[in-house]
């Protein structure tokens, strides 16, 4: 069973690096439309618009923090606005500084569990009224 892409409205968390970046790319070589966010890094957000220009009619690009709810939510409303549908979540971001447990504050390992753990649940809990209008459950 082949499983079918094209016009599928996708956010894949994490797009502008590693995993996600790769993701994005075969997802916009399937002719999906894709959600490419960043949190802070503008830099690589340009660099990997770069790479992915062939593609700029089917990806948005829009500048969220996930460790803030108030970003998340800014994030499935801009896809709400611009598709009105969403379709797949695709959760590969993650906040992976390496610090030992000495050096670990406890701002930092807050900042690591919203990234890592809270965020994820936003955005499962954004997606399901916006796949609920095409039909998911």
């Amino acid at each position: 069973m082949e499983i079918v892409f094209k016009n599928k409205v996708i956010l894949v968390t994490g797009s502008t690096s590693g995993i996600g970046k790769q993701k994005a790319k075969q997802l916009l070589e399937s002719k999906a439309n894709v959600i490419i966010f960043y949190g802070h890094n503008e830099k690589m957000a340009e660099e990997t618009m770069k790479e992915l220009a062939e593609y700029k009619e089917n990806n948005l690009l829009v500048k969220a923090d996930l460790s803030n709810e108030n970003d998340v939510n800014m994030l499935f409303n801009e896809i709400s606005k611009k598709y009105d549908r969403f379709d797949v979540l695709v959760n590969c971001a993650a906040y992976d500084k390496v610090l030992s447990i000495e050096e670990l504050t406890v701002n930092e390992y807050r900042y690591k569990l919203n990234v890592n753990l809270i965020a994820r649940w936003q955005c499962i809990k954004n997606a399901i009224p916006l796949m609920k209008k095409v039909g998911g459950s």
